[in-house]
């Protein structure tokens, strides 16, 4: 076997070369751009929302659900009706109706945080206005289609009441939704 000659050996060098540094920059150019693209989706993409003061939300976990309880416990049944759209002013009359045994709940103050799924972040904090027969009314631009998560909050003489719940809301229709009162049966869980 006969050695490769300077000449050779300098371009057998050059290539390995080229073939290693082209790897190193490869490797530092995907960990570069791969965290480019983990800053843009954290900071840009609405759909990964933070629950904002989730510290608080946390430590104050035994309050919430007690408030939802409440609801339960004094038998309150909450109907809300979604209006169709007013294209115009690009808003949504929301009715929530609440009652215990067919009898309206009268006297109460009623606001309500909702948000869509795909917009987690984009909360819009609603208050009521009491209508007739126990009837609480607000206007709000709910004027997405999709689903919607609404956190309702009921404040009168028996404290604070909760309750949650997620609703479909169609783009050209009006939608209602019942929260039943009460433990949750099998039939409610579609079992």
């Amino acid at each position: 076997m006969s050695k490769p000659s300077s000449d050779e050996n300098q371009k057998i060098e050059r290539r390995a070369k080229r073939v290693w540094v082209g790897i190193i920059v490869g490797l530092l150019s995907m960990q570069v751009i791969g965290g480019v693209v983990t800053v843009m989706l954290a900071t840009g993409d609405p759909t990964q929302a933070v629950i904002p003061n989730y510290y608080q939300a946390g430590l104050d976990w035994d309050i919430k659900h007690r408030n939802l309880d409440q609801f339960v416990e004094l038998g309150w049944q909450l109907e809300m009706t979604v209006q169709t759209a007013d294209v115009e002013t690009q808003t949504r009359q929301l009715k929530i109706r609440i009652t215990k045994n067919n009898d309206p709940v009268l006297k109460q103050r009623v606001s309500a945080s909702i948000y869509h799924h795909a917009r987690g972040a984009d909360v819009q904090k609603i208050v009521f206005d009491e209508g007739h027969e126990g009837e609480y009314v607000a206007t709000t631009r709910l004027t997405q289609a999709g689903l919607w998560g609404v956190d309702v909050v009921v404040e009168g003489a028996h404290g604070v009441a909760e309750s949650r719940f997620t609703t479909l809301i169609n783009s050209a229709s009006v939608s209602q939704h019942v929260e039943k009162a009460g433990p949750k049966t099998s039939e409610d869980s579609g079992t």
